[in-house]
């Protein structure tokens, strides 16, 4: 399972549900169709900038998949296109090993 993390704040303030969800329909169902879950939380994060604490809303995006090229290239192209598009410092993966039946 690889999970990612995406902190909601950016130097506009805080990224709406509107952009959240254009981002979800314009980078994430095309890269992984199969499916995912958005799971809506907050985080904290220290910055290596300014080495302050920072509190934000997030999201972390949940996808059971196989282990493979493609799904590579697709979760690497989601957390790039976030970086980009909200001037992200950094996305937090997390990525486990899991049995899942369905």
């Amino acid at each position: 399972m690889t999970e990612i993390y995406f902190g909601l704040t950016w130097r506009q303030g805080v990224i709406t549900e509107a952009q959240w969800r254009a981002f979800v329909n314009t980078e994430i169902v095309p890269r992984l169709p199969e499916g995912f879950t958005v799971i809506i939380g907050e985080g904290a994060w220290r910055s290596s900038r300014s080495g302050q604490t920072i509190r934000q809303p997030s999201r972390v995006l949940q996808r059971l998949r196989k282990a493979d090229p493609a799904q590579e290239t697709a979760i690497a192209g989601v957390i790039a296109a976030y970086k980009t598009r909200f001037q992200q410092e950094s996305v937090l993966r997390v990525d486990t090993e899991t049995c899942a039946a369905f």
